[in-house]
């Protein structure tokens, strides 16, 4: 069983329930993100998924307790419907945070089933409103549970559009490029300093190469062979 393919199922028993999913949801360019952000009726559920119930995995779902009206973690088990007990559901129940069990049936497929609801936190109502206002359509784009970086975030939706704007505007400047395309800095001079660091720093990744002009630095899109 992959991570992916847990999260997946966690996320379509969600949808079943009528929870409008976010998976990979990075709120900021910076802290954590959340394998699955689900929106119900204004209340803001997070979910943890790991192929193994472990130590991080509480850490990781614990984070979001000041964060999230409901916080639960999700991860394979072996032993019976609705049996739950131990150290583990002690601390579950003592942080208010459910526990999703994962089943595997005989021809493969993933059962999800709540042993242990969340509880809700209403300490974290205004935190967690501020949250939902920052999850993006865009997130819905990826696939859950997912290790590597491809997910959406602020940083990740700036530089997109960044590459989109040099495609359609080659020889375009800096300052063309941050007063036409939105993105998530604090200031116009921040974005103008960064974004093309970042351009030349990943060339492979964003495939955008630099001509610079006197004093004037250019964009274009890199031709296959002159990227890297």
């Amino acid at each position: 069983m992959k991570e992916t393919e847990l999260a997946t199922a966690v996320m379509e028993w969600l949808e079943e329930q009528w929870w409008d999913c976010y998976p990979e949801a990075q709120f900021r360019s910076y802290g954590g993100r959340a394998d699955i952000a689900a929106v119900r009726d204004g209340r803001l559920w997070i979910v943890e998924c790991k192929c193994s119930l472990s130590m991080a995995l509480l850490n990781q779902a614990h984070d979001w307790t000041g964060a999230a009206h409901y916080v639960s973690v999700a991860a394979p088990s072996k032993k019976r419907r609705g049996q739950y007990g131990g150290v583990v559901d002690f601390f579950l129940r003592e942080k208010g945070m459910g526990h999703i069990k994962i089943t595997e049936g005989w021809d493969g497929t993933l059962a999800p089933y709540e042993i242990l609801p969340p509880r809700l936190h209403r300490y974290a109502h205004h935190r967690a409103k501020e949250l939902i206002g920052l999850l993006h359509p865009d997130m819905k784009r990826y696939k859950p549970g997912n290790a590597n970086s491809d997910f959406s975030s602020p940083f990740n939706r700036t530089m997109r559009a960044v590459v989109d704007y040099i495609k359609w505007h080659p020889g375009c400047t800096q300052k063309d490029i941050v007063d036409n395309v939105p993105h998530h800095y604090g200031c116009s001079a921040t974005a103008r300093s960064c974004i093309p660091k970042w351009l030349a720093w990943e060339p492979d990744k964003y495939r955008v190469r630099t001509e610079q002009e006197g004093r004037m630095l250019r964009f274009y899109p890199a031709d296959k062979e002159e990227a890297g």
